[in-house]
C-alpha cells in the first residue's frame, strides 16, 4: 500500500484537533481541515480547507476524495456526527481512518456501556462493518512504576 500523503481532519481547532493538525503539518502530510460554513478561524496557508456540512453525505464525500486518511478530532458533542464522517470516508476510498475514540477503552464492556461513550461505540461499528479494508483498534496501555 502507498504511504499515506493526503489527510484530512475533521475538528482541527478543538483542544486535541490543534496539536493533531500542528503534528500533521510539522511532518509535512498535505492537509484539508473541515471546516462548517459559519467558521472564521484562520488555518495556516499550506493548510487546505474544504467548507463541509456535517450532516450531509454528498458535501462529505467530496472533501474525501483523493484523500489517503482521516483523522476525527471532533469533540464529544459532536460525536453522533462522526458516523457521517466514516461513511463518507468509506465511500470516498479512503484508506485508513482514525475515530475520535480518544480517552476511553471501547474493547472494555463498561465503557461501552457508559452513556458518554455510546457514540464512539457506534462509530466503531460503523466503521469495522463497513469498511473494505481490514480494521485493528489500537488499544493504549498504561504502565506504572512503585
Amino acid at each position: 500500500m502507498a504511504p499515506i500523503q493526503k489527510v484530512a481532519l475533521a475538528g482541527a481547532t478543538g483542544t486535541v484537533g490543534a496539536p493533531i493538525l500542528q503534528a500533521l503539518l510539522d511532518a509535512n502530510y498535505d492537509v484539508t481541515v473541515l471546516s462548517r460554513p459559519s467558521s472564521t478561524h484562520a488555518f495556516p496557508a499550506s493548510v487546505r480547507v474544504a467548507t463541509v456540512d456535517y450532516t450531509q453525505p454528498d458535501s462529505l464525500t467530496e472533501a474525501f476524495q483523493g484523500h489517503d486518511a482521516l483523522v476525527s478530532a471532533v469533540a464529544i458533542a459532536a460525536l453522533d456526527q462522526q458516523k457521517h464522517l466514516v461513511d463518507a470516508a468509506i465511500r470516498a476510498g479512503v484508506k485508513r481512518i482514525v475515530p475520535s475514540n480518544f480517552g476511553g477503552d471501547l474493547a472494555n464492556p463498561k465503557s461501552q456501556a457508559m452513556p458518554v461513550f455510546a457514540p464512539k461505540s457506534r462509530s466503531n461499528d460503523t466503521s469495522s462493518s463497513r469498511s473494505p479494508a481490514p480494521t485493528r483498534r489500537i488499544r493504549s496501555s498504561t504502565t506504572t512504576s512503585s
